[in-house]
C-alpha cells in the first residue's frame, strides 16, 4: 500500500483540499441533513491551519505513519509539510495557489511542476472519500477538542485504491462547532482500523500571509512537469 511521497495521502485523504462559502458539490446533495449541515458549515470558512496525524497498516502488519502540518486559504491555497514518523528531517512540502502546485522531495532532491493542479483536498471537505448515499449519522461523542458528530459510509472506490485489505467501513467524526473533521477511520470487514487521519489544533478563520503559499526551487535542483487536469473536469471526484 505504501506510495512514494506525498502521493500516500491520496488513500484516505487528505487527508484526507474548494467552493463558494454555503455551496456543496451536487453529488453532497445526497447526504442526510446532519451531514449536509455540517459540510456546509465546513466549507463556510476562508482559511485553517491543523496538524494532522495519519496511521495506514502495512501488508507485513506494521504501522506506517506520518504526521504534518496543512495551512488551506480560498480560493484554493494550501501549503502542505509531511514528514515520516518524528523525525523532523527530509520534509516533503507541497505548495499551491490553485494555479501551480509544487512538490518537493528533499530525499530525492527532486521537485514537480503542475499547472492547473487538482482540487485542494482537506477537512473542509469531509465527506470526499465516501459514497454521499450512504453516510448515516450514529452519534454525538465527545473530543479531546469539543463535541463531535459521528457518521459511517461506505467508501468511495477511488478513496480506497492501494488499500492491502478491502475497506468496508469509514467513520467520521466531525466537529459539532465548525463542520471540520477531526479524525477519519477506514475500517475493514472485522471492525479494525485500516488506515486512521487525525486533525488536532484545528483553528478555523486564521490570518494566513501570502508567503505560506511561495516557493522557490531549491539551488541544483531540477523541475519536472507533471500534467495537470482540464479545466472543465476541476473538482470531479
Amino acid at each position: 500500500m505504501r506510495k512514494a511521497g506525498i502521493k500516500v495521502l491520496r488513500f484516505g485523504l487528505l487527508l484526507v483540499l474548494v467552493f463558494s462559502a454555503g455551496l456543496i458539490r451536487a453529488e453532497e446533495a445526497a447526504l442526510p441533513k446532519e451531514a449536509k449541515a455540517a459540510a456546509e458549515k465546513a466549507l463556510s470558512w476562508n482559511s485553517y491551519k491543523t496538524d494532522f496525524v495519519l496511521n495506514t497498516k502495512e501488508e507485513n502488519g506494521e504501522v506506517f505513519l506520518l504526521r504534518g502540518t496543512l495551512v488551506y486559504r480560498k480560493p484554493e491555497y494550501r501549503r502542505l509539510e509531511i514528514r515520516e514518523g518524528e523525525s523532523t528531517q527530509d520534509t516533503q512540502t507541497l505548495v499551491s495557489d490553485g494555479k501551480v502546485e509544487w512538490q518537493y522531495y528533499p530525499k530525492s532532491n527532486m521537485v514537480y511542476r503542475i499547472d492547473n493542479p487538482p482540487e485542494a483536498l482537506g477537512p473542509h471537505r469531509p465527506f470526499v472519500d465516501v459514497n454521499p448515499e450512504t453516510v448515516r449519522f450514529v452519534e454525538k461523542v465527545e473530543g479531546p477538542e469539543g463535541a463531535l458528530l459521528r457518521f459511517e459510509a461506505e467508501p468511495r472506490p477511488q478513496s480506497v485504491e492501494g488499500s492491502p485489505v478491502p475497506v468496508k467501513t469509514v467513520r467520521l467524526d466531525l466537529s459539532e462547532k465548525d463542520g471540520m473533521l477531526r479524525e477519519m477511520v477506514m475500517l475493514d470487514g472485522k471492525g479494525e482500523a485500516v488506515l486512521t487521519q487525525s486533525f488536532t489544533g484545528l483553528e478555523v478563520g486564521v490570518t494566513v500571509q501570502d508567503d505560506q503559499f511561495q516557493f522557490t526551487v531549491p539551488e541544483g535542483v531540477s523541475v519536472t512537469e507533471l500534467p495537470g487536469i482540464q479545466p472543465q473536469d476541476k473538482g470531479e471526484n
